[in-house]
This record gives structure tokens, C-alpha cells and sequence, in this order.
């Protein structure tokens, strides 16, 4: 199971061009269940699957994936 709990994310952090990608996500996603990840362009989509997919980090929140708790 793949829990999110208040994640976020924010690009280019303290400077003036600062985007907040993700503002305290919260997801379940449990073992055999099929979700889609839609929205506009920007949203953050990508971002999100790039965090499930432990290719970028997250800013604050806990991510638990089969009972094992990652935090920033």
C-alpha cells in the first residue's frame, strides 16, 4: 500500500521564481487498485509520479509504502 500524507513540494525554494508543485497531498493507494493521475497542465502530475516513483524528493509530508514511513 502506498500512503502520502500532507505532501509537498516547491521549486526553486527562497527564490523569486519559487512554484509550489504539490500543497499537503494526501493519497491511498492500495495493493491491486488501479488509479489515474489527471488535471491540467501544471498541476503537478508529474511531479507526484516522480515522488511515488522515488525519483525526486518532497519538500514535507510522509510518504509510507507497505508500511515502511520516508520523510523529507
Amino acid at each position: 500500500m502506498i500512503q502520502l500524507e500532507n505532501i509537498s513540494k516547491i521549486y526553486h525554494k527562497g527564490k523569486k521564481n519559487e512554484f509550489m508543485a504539490l500543497n499537503h497531498v494526501n493519497l491511498e493507494i492500495r495493493d491491486g487498485e488501479m488509479v489515474a493521475i489527471t488535471g491540467k497542465s501544471g498541476a503537478g502530475k508529474s511531479t507526484l509520479l516522480h515522488i511515488l516513483a522515488f525519483i525526486d524528493s518532497f519538500d514535507s509530508g510522509t510518504y509510507s509504502f507497505n508500511g515502511t514511513s520516508f520523510h523529507k
